[in-house]
């Protein structure tokens, strides 16, 4: 969700099929027309550096799971700051770090955000999951004390009191679907399969949940077995 901050009451700004069957909202029923792709023509080209003055360097909160396996979300962080470095823009961080499955941790990091608003501008918070961490997001996203983006998630749930400034993520239904057309090109149908999965919640049905859909439907693959590994190594065995 980019943009102008709309008021949950004000959303969505279009209804597309199966809508009434989610309880969230898809970016094509919150993004205003032209939005996104003016966004991604922005980030996509080389830097303007920032021509006004600061006062001092802006306070970034992140509450993300950066102590995990994946390198997803150091590269993020990296681009993050190397693209501030860029616009020329002074910034502190203040990283609270967890693994991906620490919901809990998570929930106390938010807390003490929230209660130490006086000390920073921007909190990003990246949800170990989203359903689990709604209640953080919309607490969060209430306090006028700081902007609130949420990271790694662009599907706003319908049910937050109050909706963060933005949501941004790249899509994992989209690469879901090119990751099944892929692994039908190099294997083929009428494969049987065992599916190791993530996290339950909206993430794992659009990663997991869409890839098992596709293969099953164009290649008649079968699934024989799954359990959630919930994103760890020892989770794979």
């Amino acid at each position: 969700m980019t943009g102008a901050v709309w008021a949950a009451d004000e959303l969505p700004l279009r209804e597309l099929p199966g809508i009434e069957d989610r309880d969230y909202w898809i970016p094509g029923e919150v993004n205003a027309e032209g939005k996104l792709e003016a966004l991604q023509e922005v980030v996509g080209s080389a830097a303007v550096p920032f021509s006004g003055s600061q006062d001092g360097p802006i306070q970034i909160a992140l509450i993300y799971p950066s102590a995990d396996v994946s390198d997803f979300w150091a590269r993020n962080y990296l681009a993050m700051t190397r693209r501030l470095d860029e616009l020329g823009i002074q910034y502190e961080t203040t990283e609270f770090a967890s693994r991906q499955i620490e919901h809990s941790l998570q929930s106390t990091y938010a807390s003490q955000v929230e209660q130490d608003a006086d000390l920073y501008d921007y909190v990003i918070f990246g949800p170990s999951e989203l359903a689990t961490q709604a209640d953080n997001i919309s607490k969060l996203a209430g306090n006028d004390g700081f902007t609130t983006y949420v990271w790694a998630f662009h599907t706003p749930l319908k049910y937050l009191e109050n909706q963060p400034d933005a949501w941004f993520d790249f899509s994992s239904a989209a690469g879901a679907l090119t990751m099944c057309d892929y692994m039908l090109s190099r294997l083929g149908n009428d494969v049987t399969m065992a599916l190791n999965r993530g996290i339950p919640g909206i993430t794992d049905n659009q990663r997991s949940g869409d890839f098992k859909a596709c293969v099953e439907e164009k290649g008649n693959w079968t699934t024989v077995y799954e359990h959630y590994g919930e994103y760890q190594r020892e989770g794979g065995f």
